[in-house]
C-alpha cells in the first residue's frame, strides 16, 4: 500500500512539474523577486511583458517610457510608473535615476529616422547606455529586433546564424546595426530578440478581413484582401509566447545570444486568411470576439506586424525557432501555429494583457 501511495505521489509531482515547465519559470513564483524592470518604449510587446510580470510577481516594480503624455498618465494610473521619452531626446533626470537602478531593461524602441549620434545608428543606445553602464545592479538587457534583418532567402529556413541580406542604409539595415551597437555597448548583459510577425488580441489578421462575423461572402472578401505581392512564406509568433520568452530569458540570462522568436509553422498570408474565415463561420453568433468588436474609441484592431509599423515586405523565408525552444521554452510554445492562436482570439482570450488596460490599447 505504501509503495502505491508513493507511486501516486511521484506521478502527481511529475505532472505538476510538467505543467509548470510549459510556462517556463513564470509559474514558479521565483526568479524576479525584488527586481526592477524598465521597458523602454511600452507598446504592444512591452505591455504584454509588463502585464505578465505584474500578475506573477506583484512586488516587482515595472516602469516604462512612452512618447505620449496622455498614455503615460493612463499607465501611471494603473500602477506603472511611466516617463515621457522619445528616441533622440535627452532623458529626464527621473528617467536617468530609474535607469541607474533597474535590474532588467527591455528595449522596444526602433532606431527611427534620426541622424547618427556619436557615430551610432541607434539614438536610444547613445542616450541611455552611459547610465546603464553606471548601474552595478543591471543583470539583463533585451533588445527587440525583427527577423526582417535576414532579408530574402527564397523560402529557405533561416536560423540565428543565417546571412542578413538587407542594404546597410535601409531601415532593416539600421536595425541590424542597432543590434550590434547594443551588444558592443553592454556585452555582458545584452540579448537580441528577432521577432517574426507579431499577432495576438487586438492585432491579427482579423483586422484586415472587413467582413461581418457571419458572412456568406467569405470567398469574395478573401480575394479582395489578399495582396499577391506579399512573400510566399511568413513566420509569426503570438504575443503570449513573446512575453513568456522574454521573461524566461530575464531569469536565465545568456548574454550575447540572438534568439529568433517565431512559431513552428510558417504559412502564407492567404492560407492564414482562409483559416481565419473558416473558424469565424464555425463560431456561434453570440460568442464575444474581442478581435472583431473591440472596446475603445476607434472600434478597430490593427493587423499583425513585424516590428516596424506593419511592413511585411521583408523577404521570403521560414524562420527556425530551435534555439528559442531549447533555451527559453523547453516545453514548446503555447501557440505553436496560427491555428491555436487565432482560435484563442475568437474565443475572446486576451492573455497576456491586463484586462483593465484593454480599452486603451488603441493608444499603443
Amino acid at each position: 500500500m505504501l509503495k502505491l501511495i508513493w507511486a501516486v505521489l511521484v506521478v502527481a509531482i511529475l505532472l505538476a512539474i510538467t505543467s509548470v515547465k510549459h510556462e517556463g519559470n513564470l509559474e514558479t513564483g521565483v526568479g524576479l523577486e525584488g527586481s526592477r524592470v524598465m521597458v523602454l518604449g511600452l507598446g504592444y510587446v512591452g505591455l504584454a511583458v509588463a502585464s505578465s510580470i505584474r500578475r506573477q510577481w506583484p512586488d516587482v516594480q515595472v516602469s516604462a517610457t512612452c512618447r505620449n503624455p496622455h498614455k503615460a498618465g493612463i499607465l501611471r494610473a494603473h500602477g506603472i510608473p511611466t516617463y515621457v521619452y522619445s528616441s533622440g531626446e535627452k532623458a529626464s533626470w527621473n528617467l536617468t535615476q530609474a535607469l541607474r537602478s533597474a535590474t532588467h531593461v527591455l528595449v522596444c524602441i526602433p532606431p527611427g529616422s534620426q541622424p547618427p549620434r556619436d557615430g551610432r545608428t541607434d539614438p536610444v543606445c547613445a542616450d541611455v547606455s552611459p547610465y546603464l553602464r553606471e548601474n552595478e545592479k543591471l543583470e539583463w538587457v533585451g533588445y527587440v529586433s525583427t527577423t526582417g534583418v535576414y532579408g530574402d532567402h527564397s523560402g529557405e529556413w533561416v536560423d540565428e546564424t543565417a546571412e542578413t541580406r538587407v542594404p546597410e542604409n535601409s531601415k532593416l539595415g539600421q536595425r541590424k546595426k542597432a543590434e550590434e551597437e547594443w551588444i558592443s555597448s553592454l556585452p555582458s548583459v545584452t540579448h537580441i530578440f528577432r521577432l517574426s510577425g507579431i499577432y495576438g488580441p487586438g492585432r491579427s489578421i482579423f483586422a484586415s478581413l472587413g467582413i461581418p462575423e457571419k458572412s456568406s461572402n467569405a470567398n469574395s472578401n478573401l480575394e479582395l484582401n489578399v495582396n499577391k505581392t506579399l512573400p510566399a512564406w511568413v513566420s509569426r509568433v503570438h504575443v503570449y509566447d513573446i512575453s513568456h520568452s522574454l521573461i524566461n530569458s530575464m531569469q536565465d540570462p545568456r548574454p550575447n545570444t540572438i534568439y529568433n522568436l517565431a512559431d513552428d509553422e510558417p504559412a502564407s498570408r492567404e492560407t492564414v486568411l482562409r483559416f481565419a474565415i473558416s473558424i469565424l463561420d464555425q463560431m456561434p453568433e453570440d460568442v464575444a470576439r474581442y478581435e472583431i468588436k473591440r472596446e475603445g474609441k476607434s472600434g478597430k484592431s490593427r493587423p499583425e506586424t513585424s516590428g516596424s509599423r506593419g511592413n511585411r515586405l521583408r523577404g521570403n523565408k521560414r524562420v527556425l525557432n530551435s534555439r528559442l525552444k531549447k533555451d527559453l521554452l523547453p516545453s514548446g510554445l503555447k501557440y505553436p501555429s496560427y491555428r491555436q492562436g487565432l482560435r484563442a482570439i475568437v474565443r475572446g482570450d486576451v492573455e497576456p494583457f491586463d484586462k483593465r488596460l484593454l480599452p486603451w490599447m488603441e493608444l499603443i
